[in-house]
């Protein structure tokens, strides 16, 4: 009797620390995929700001640049 509930307090404290851990890596994958969205956007606004000639403007979702024409 005693060997089953052994047992069984080895089973749920097993199945509780898997649930930790799991909670734990899908945590650290929400933070890698923020910031693979942040560095995304910087690298869109670091390309568009070192062309010559031309002026860039941003908007959730865009980057838009256009051509600087001398008068």
């Amino acid at each position: 009797m005693v060997l089953i509930m052994t047992l069984m307090v080895i089973a749920i404290v097993t199945v509780l620390l898997l649930a930790l851990f799991e909670g734990s890596a899908i945590v650290a994958q929400e933070d890698l995929l923020a910031d693979s969205a942040t560095s995304l956007v910087e690298g869109q606004i670091a390309q568009a700001a070192s062309q010559t000639n031309q002026t860039w403007m941003s908007q959730p979702g865009l980057v838009r640049t256009n051509t600087v024409r001398k008068v």
